[in-house]
């Protein structure tokens, strides 16, 4: 099965790099752009399925860009492709349905995996979009056994995406509830953990042993 790519890069090196990827993938990149613009033009004038970019397009948020195009494109893959491992940066990835994120400082092949991985509908199993939604989601029974309070799973949800700085709009896109309600369970955290701010939350999960994430590239 055959999908419409679209790359949106500033950089004409990296654009041939991933279109060199791509072919080898099987999977050429159909259209490049290289700034805000065009690429809104791109996906409102054409249809595609598939969209490959980096964290940054000039000075956009593609992040949000792709959360917001998400809301009338819901079928869209979009492939975050960073310098940055980073587990935050997956974690707002994953808050705003990124398809996946690639490394480019890994090897060209995990590109090609991603790539090759779309016509399933899930991607690759070591990409660390996995690893950071099973983290998030608590599939380790023994991340909070440590601790010297007792918080309720969702709780403990919301610790961790604030020990990985992520906002409480972030946080009600990852955990899908309300805002106000996100409001309500950081106050309650703070609350229990005696704290002050979110940021001093953030300081004391890791202090106290939640666990934090080492992605490979």
């Amino acid at each position: 099965m055959s999908f419409r790519i679209l790359c949106a890069d500033e950089c004409e090196t990296i654009q041939k790099g991933i279109q060199w990827v791509a072919i080898q993938s099987q999977c050429p990149i159909e259209k490049f752009v290289s700034n805000i613009s065009d690429l809104e033009t791109a996906i409102q004038q054409e249809h595609f399925d598939v969209l490959i970019t980096d964290l940054r397009l000039g000075p956009h948020n593609m992040i949000e860009f792709v959360g917001d195009t998400k809301k009338h494109l819901p079928e869209l893959k979009a492939i975050l492709y960073t310098a940055v491992p980073n587990a935050s940066l997956v974690a707002q990835a994953l808050a705003y349905q990124f398809y996946d994120v690639v490394f480019k400082s890994g090897p060209a092949e995990k590109l090609v995996k991603c790539l090759r991985a779309i016509g399933t509908g899930q991607p690759p199993a070591d990409s660390p979009m996995l690893t950071v939604k099973a983290f998030l989601e608590l599939k380790r029974p023994d991340m909070f056994s440590t601790l010297p309070v007792q918080l309720t799973k969702r709780e403990q949800q919301v610790l961790i995406h604030l020990a990985l700085g992520l906002s409480n709009k972030e946080i009600s896109a990852a955990v899908r509830i309300s805002i106000e309600t996100v409001k309500e369970h950081v106050q309650n955290v703070l609350r229990k953990l005696s704290l002050n701010d979110r940021t001093a939350a953030a300081v004391w999960a890791l202090r106290a042993g939640v666990p934090d994430l080492e992605l490979r590239m």
